[in-house]
C-alpha cells in the first residue's frame, strides 16, 4: 500500500518508455489516462488459508474496462511520485472488482477439479502397476509349475522324485493363492488412500474469498513534446550555460545544488542565479588547448630581428607573420604590395572572429547541438577570411 495515502486515490504519471517488454503491450495506454485498482484475494477453505492471488482491474478515461493481463503491464513501468487526486474512481471499478473476483473463484475451482482428476489418474496408475507386477509373477509361477509337472511325468511311476515334484507344485499353487489375496488387500488399501486424497481435494470446491484493496491509482500518460517545443527547451538550456556571449538567467536551485555547481565550475555562485559573466575583454578569448606560438624562434627562422615584439592583437600578429613570410619569398621590394595596405580594412576583425569562434568551439563537446552551431559559424568566418585574402 502506498504509505501515507491508504485507500485514498492517488495520481501517477506513467513512463511507458521504461517498459522493458514488447512496446505493443502498452501501446494502448499512450496519450490516455484511466484508473487502476490493485487488490489481493485470500482463498479460505473452512478455517484454513489456502492461497493469496492478486487482483488487478483498470479502465480508461471512457470507463472502458482493460483486461487484467494488460492492466498488469502498467505496474512494470516507472512512474512519478504519488500525488493527491481530486477525483474519485468511477463506479465501474466496483463491478470490475466483482467480475474479477468471480474469475478468481472459477480459476480456483478449475484448479481444484484438475487436482481431483490428477489424484484419480495417479490412483488408477498405481493400481495398474501393482496388478502388472503381480501378473508377471503369476506368469513366472505358472511356467515353473508347468516345468515341474513335465519333469514329474518323465519319471517312472515308482520313482521317489515324483513325490518331490508334487510337493514343489503344491507349494507354488499355495503361493499363488496367497498372492491373489495379497493383491486384493493391497488394491483396497490404494483405493482407500487415493479416495481420501480426492475427498480432501474436493473440499476446495467450496472456497471463501476475501478481497482486500491495496491502492487506487488515477494514471495518465503524457506524450513527449513536439519537436518545436524540444527546440525551445534546448535553447533555454543553452542560454543558462555559463557562456561568455550570453547573460545570466535566474534559476530556482537549492543551496546544496549551487554548492555542487560551484565546485564543478570553479566559479562563485549567488543564491538563485547563475554567475554574472566577466566583462568582455579587449582581446579575443583563446581556447585553453590552443598552442602558444614562440614568436622569437619564428622570427629567427625567418631572418627577422629578434628585438621586435609581436603586437598583442592576434590579427596584427597574423599580419606580421604573413608580411614576414612574404618578405622572405619576394624580397624587400615586394613588402609594400603585400603589407597591411593591400588587405581589406576589416581583415583584422575577420581574423579575430575566426579566433573567437575557434575558442568557443573548443569549449563544447563534439557532436552536440552547440558544437554544430558554432562550427557552422566558424566555417563561414573562415570562408570570409579566405575571400578577404584573395582580394
Amino acid at each position: 500500500m502506498l504509505e501515507g495515502f491508504g485507500l485514498y486515490p492517488v495520481c501517477l504519471q506513467i513512463d511507458l518508455d521504461s517498459y522493458d517488454g514488447d512496446w505493443r503491450h502498452v501501446a494502448r495506454f499512450r496519450n490516455s489516462s484511466g484508473w487502476l485498482i490493485v487488490a489481493e484475494a485470500e482463498i479460505w477453505v473452512g478455517d484454513k488459508h489456502k492461497a493469496t492471488m492478486p487482483l488487478i482491474v483498470g479502465c480508461d478515461e471512457w470507463e472502458e474496462p482493460i483486461p487484467s493481463f494488460i492492466a498488469a503491464n502498467l505496474l512494470r513501468c516507472a512512474s512519478s511520485l504519488p500525488q493527491l487526486c481530486d477525483e474519485f474512481p468511477p463506479a465501474e471499478l466496483e463491478l470490475l472488482i466483482e467480475r474479477e473476483r468471480s474469475e478468481v473463484r472459477k480459476r480456483w475451482l478449475r484448479q481444484s477439479n484438475n487436482a481431483i482428476a490428477r489424484i484419480h489418474e495417479a490412483g488408477e496408475h498405481a493400481i495398474r502397476e501393482l496388478e502388472d507386477g503381480v501378473d508377471a509373477q503369476m506368469l513366472a509361477s505358472n511356467r515353473l509349475i508347468a516345468d515341474l509337472g513335465r519333469r514329474r511325468r518323465m519319471l517312472p511311476l515308482d520313482h521317489p522324485g515324483r513325490t518331490a515334484f508334487a510337493a514343489a507344485i503344491a507349494d507354488q499353487e499355495d503361493w499363488q493363492t496367497g498372492m491373489i489375496s495379497w493383491l486384493a488387500d493391497r488394491r483396497q488399501e490404494l483405493r482407500a488412500h487415493f479416495d481420501a486424497q480426492e475427498r480432501q481435494a474436493s473440499q476446495g470446491l467450496h472456497p471463501r474469498l476475501e478481497v482486500e484493496l491495496l491502492y487506487v491509482v488515477n494514471w495518465h500518460h503524457a506524450e513527449l513534446p513536439a519537436y518545436e517545443v524540444r527546440e525551445v527547451w534546448s535553447d533555454a538550456i543553452r542560454a543558462t550555460r555559463p557562456w561568455p556571449p550570453f547573460g545570466h538567467a535566474k534559476l530556482d536551485l537549492a543551496d546544496n545544488q549551487l554548492a555542487v555547481l560551484a565546485a564543478i565550475s570553479g566559479r562563485g555562485y549567488r543564491s538563485g542565479s547563475m554567475p554574472v559573466p566577466p566583462p568582455p575583454a579587449t582581446q579575443p578569448l583563446l581556447p585553453a588547448n590552443r598552442l602558444t606560438v614562440d614568436w622569437a624562434t619564428l622570427r629567427n627562422k625567418l631572418g627577422v630581428v629578434a628585438a621586435q615584439e609581436p603586437e598583442p592583437d592576434p590579427a596584427s600578429s597574423v599580419l606580421r607573420v604573413k608580411r614576414d613570410l612574404d618578405r622572405e619569398r619576394f624580397g624587400p621590394s615586394q613588402d609594400a604590395s603585400v603589407g597591411e595596405g593591400a588587405l581589406p580594412p576589416d581583415y583584422k576583425e575577420r581574423v579575430a572572429r575566426v579566433l573567437n569562434l575557434e575558442a568557443l568551439l573548443a569549449q563544447h563537446s563534439p557532436w552536440t547541438d552547440p558544437w554544430f552551431e558554432v562550427n557552422e559559424l566558424l566555417q563561414q568566418a573562415r570562408r570570409a577570411l579566405e575571400v578577404a585574402e584573395g582580394e
